[in-house]
């Protein structure tokens, strides 16, 4: 997603991120965070991946459930 904005990373003072991201379309998806600094301090990267399902929802939108 940073790329999307042009930054090669987001930080956040007090460590919640809320990124914005709209599924064109229903499917299985892999959702990938870097976690690389903590407290502005550089670490190893560390990975998390999540598994998403987005499916049609009753209203017309997509629903996305998470699991990891």
């Amino acid at each position: 997603m940073s790329t999307k904005y042009g930054e090669p990373l987001f930080h956040s003072i007090n460590g919640v991120m809320l990124p914005s991201f709209r599924f064109s379309e229903s499917g299985n998806y892999t959702i990938s965070v870097e976690i690389a600094a903590q407290l502005f301090i550089p670490i190893t990267p560390v990975f998390a991946n999540f598994s998403a399902m987005v499916i049609p929802a009753a209203d017309g939108n997509l629903e996305i459930k998470l699991s990891t």
